[in-house]
This record gives C-alpha cells, structure tokens and sequence, in this order.
C-alpha cells in the first residue's frame, strides 16, 4: 500500500496489494515467482494513482472608491443660490462605466465605484449642461465646461485590494477635488416705451 504524504491538496491512493514470492530451486539456481493480487484477491499490476488539486485563492473583495465634488455657484440673484438648485455630474470611463451624482444644498456631490479586480481604471468627469428647454435648465447659468480625468490603480497584495487615486484637469495639473464653478446673472426684461 501507499504511504499517505501530508499535503492537503493531494489524494492519496488507498489500493492494497499482495506480493507473494515464491522460490523454488533449478539446478544450482534459485528462482524467484513473483505472484501480486488485488485486495479481491486478483491477478493485478501494482499500480498506484495520485490526484493533485491545486489550491484555489479566494477573490478578493471588491473595494469602494469614492470620489468627492464641489461645485461653486457665482449668482447676483437670492433666487438662484447653491441651496435651492441642483447640478448633476456624470463620470464615464473604464467598463462601460457611467454613474451621475447630484450636488446638494452645499454644493457637494460624490462618486461611489466598486472595483473587483487589480488593475489601471480610467474616467472622466464632467458636468451635466442641460440644453435650453430641457429639465434643469437654467436661463442666465453659464455653465462650466471644465473636466476632469481620474486614474485610479488597484493592486492586490495577500488577497487585499488597495487603491491609489489620481486626478488631473484639463491642463493636467494634480488635483485633491473635482471643483466646478457657474455663473448666474438673473436676466432683466427689456422696457418697451
């Protein structure tokens, strides 16, 4: 039989097998009969057969990594301020990815991206600029048309994912947040005399 070895990821062969040698003599030589059977009790061939399975390394969590915002508003009117109008924001890049966020009553906003695996993920960030009819539109806002890009590398080390974030504007200056700015002057209708 197979003496069984330590190691987890093998299966070890469990077959037993008989050997029976028989020596008879011939003269003035001895000869050896060589007789092995199975655990039946058949005829058989010592043959033993191992399997190995290589071990399986867990996935690794997917990390969140999240992206912050803030948006300026420059207004000459108390009816259009950062605490009563929304601006939307979209980031689109690697993975087909698009995901919109909406500022708040301060004028921040943020991203959530859920990354699974290690590698390079590019993105583009950008303000929403609603067209003249459409909702959210805002006669008077001169909108930014600034954008940003977002590189951010995973890597993995002893099963853990960790991320490295970084932001470049247009100009491709290193920045700590995505900043935009609009500017709103509250039309004034014309006098007709």
């Amino acid at each position: 039989s197979e003496v069984k070895g330590t190691d987890a990821n093998m299966s070890y062969d469990e077959k037993v097998y008989t050997v029976t040698i028989t020596v008879s003599s011939s003269g003035n030589e001895l000869v050896p009969d060589v007789e092995v059977t199975d655990q039946n009790g058949e005829p058989a061939r010592i043959l033993f057969t191992n399997g190995y399975e290589a071990p399986v390394e867990p996935e690794p969590e997917p990390i969140t990594v999240g992206l912050t915002g803030i948006k300026h508003l420059v207004s000459d009117s108390d009816d259009v301020t950062l605490a009563n109008t929304e601006f939307e924001f979209r980031l689109t890049g690697s993975g087909d990815t698009e995901l919109l966020a909406t500022s708040d009553g301060a004028g921040r906003f943020a991203f959530e991206i859920e990354l699974a695996e290690a590698g390079t993920y590019e993105y583009t960030v950008e303000e929403v600029i609603p067209a003249e009819g459409d909702e959210g539109y805002i006669e008077g806002m001169a909108y930014d048309t600034w954008f940003y890009r977002v590189t951010i590398n995973v890597t993995e080390v002893d099963g853990q994912l960790s991320a490295q974030t970084e932001i470049k504007d247009l100009q491709d200056v290193s920045c700590q947040v995505l900043e935009f700015t609009n500017y709103y002057t509250a039309t004034v209708p014309l006098l007709v005399p």
